[in-house]
């Protein structure tokens, strides 16, 4: 154990010093965004492997606690089942919620539920049985369910709000009428293996610093797909986002999510629109076949994309305008009906080492005095070729070292 323990030690040691000679060679570059990409890449890559280190020598190295330590509890079961086939069982949900205490786990058997719920107490769990399609909470006057607790689990559950939809607006408005199937208001509770959709509102609506987590779920169906508003977070990883009537996903008025590994695609508008200095991350997620742009970028907003995959929607691969901002890094953008990027109206995104191909017009267009940095980008195989940049913009555009041939 000693011998295992000081070589930990001693790997921790050089990752460390692998760490200050990478942020010296970071520092030694005049603006942020001259760094390259793959010093970047180091660092984080450094950064986990010390994380993963100092979990291991804390595990393997610690001396050992002689107090015994406590089993954790069983979670309290209620079983919901209005067939009454499980003994103790509760008819409704309403009913079930009202039975539970902080961190009880709530089973609800094979059918529809008319209902709308609020989870107020901490650690509760919703899980349906069999599979998602067989449990289903439908409601039509208000939200099916508001998550207003700090933590929770809703798991393998079918949300469905199905009042008559109003006049569809585009980027998620959110109107008296319209509403989202799923509504969280705080708190950080997790959202796994879920059907979602609303005829009259976003399926999914965050707002007010909730920070979620919403893993392997469908939204499909709705006037939106995910809206996050107010400072809303959370983190959307490896959901199916599609076939909306407006956008994807709508980041506005200051939130911060991060979005990895999602589909989002088929929908009536835009992909994933940021609006209102929207900001926040895309990684690695697959954005195409939208029927407007596949990415948005307006009113001052900041976020960055990363290793995404924006194809084949019918406008732009990415549009930013509005004095839109953004850093997009070693994306995929291609295939694309109109550019792969369009930028104006005073935007100034920071955009290298991206792969703009085969897009219909140009790779790059920038016009109505639009700016930006465009550094290390592949321009080849555009219908319009790598640029086009009108005479109000040239001056405010600075390009190094992309290729166009």
């Amino acid at each position: 154990m000693a011998t295992e323990c000081e070589s930990l030690r001693k790997q921790y040691a050089e990752q460390l010093d692998n760490l200050h000679l990478i942020k010296e060679r970071i520092a030694g570059y005049v603006a942020p965004n001259d760094v390259p990409l793959q010093l970047h890449k180091d660092r984080r890559a450094c950064e986990t492997e010390l994380a993963r280190l100092k979990a291991e020598i804390e595990r393997e190295c610690r001396t050992p606690d002689p107090r015994p330590r406590p089993r954790p509890q069983p979670k309290h079961t209620l079983i919901v089942d209005p067939m009454y086939q499980e003994p103790e069982s509760y008819p409704t949900i309403t009913a079930a919620l009202a039975a539970a205490v902080p961190g009880d786990r709530i089973v609800i058997q094979s059918g529809t539920y008319t209902e709308s719920l609020t989870i107020t107490q901490d650690g509760l769990e919703l899980i349906g049985t069999g599979d998602v399609e067989d449990v289903v909470i439908e409601a039509s006057d208000s939200p099916v369910l508001i998550f207003a607790a700090t933590s929770g689990l809703i798991k393998n559950i079918t949300l469905r709000q199905i009042a008559d939809p109003p006049v569809a607006q585009p980027h998620g408005t959110h109107e008296s009428h319209w509403y989202a199937a799923l509504e969280i208001a705080q708190g950080n509770p997790q959202i796994s293996e879920c059907m979602i959709t609303s005829q009259s509102g976003a399926c999914v609506l965050i707002h007010d610093r909730a920070n979620p987590r919403l893993s392997s779920n469908i939204m499909e169906g709705g006037q939106c797909g995910v809206l996050f508003h107010s400072g809303g977070r959370g983190r959307l990883d490896d959901n199916q986002i599609r076939n909306h009537t407006t956008d994807g996903v709508v980041v506005s008025t200051r939130a911060t999510p991060t979005l990895r590994y999602n589909r989002i695609y088929d929908n009536g508008v835009a992909g994933v629109v940021f609006l209102e200095h929207g900001r926040g991350m895309l990684h690695q997620n697959d954005i195409y076949q939208n029927a407007a742009d596949g990415v948005q970028i307006l009113q001052s907003s900041n976020p960055t994309l990363r290793e995404n995959r924006i194809y084949g929607n019918q406008g732009h691969g990415v549009l930013i305008n509005a004095a839109g901002q953004g850093t997009l890094e070693a994306n995929e953008i291609f295939a694309n009906e109109q550019a792969g990027m369009l930028v104006r109206s005073g935007s100034t995104p920071t955009v290298r080492e991206n792969k703009i191909n085969r897009n219909h017009a140009e790779a790059i267009r920038i016009e109505a005095k639009g700016g930006g940095t465009y550094i290390r980008n592949d321009l080849r195989e555009n219908g319009g070729g790598a640029w086009r940049v009108d005479r109000s913009s040239k001056p405010l555009i600075k390009r190094e070292q992309n290729r166009r041939n």
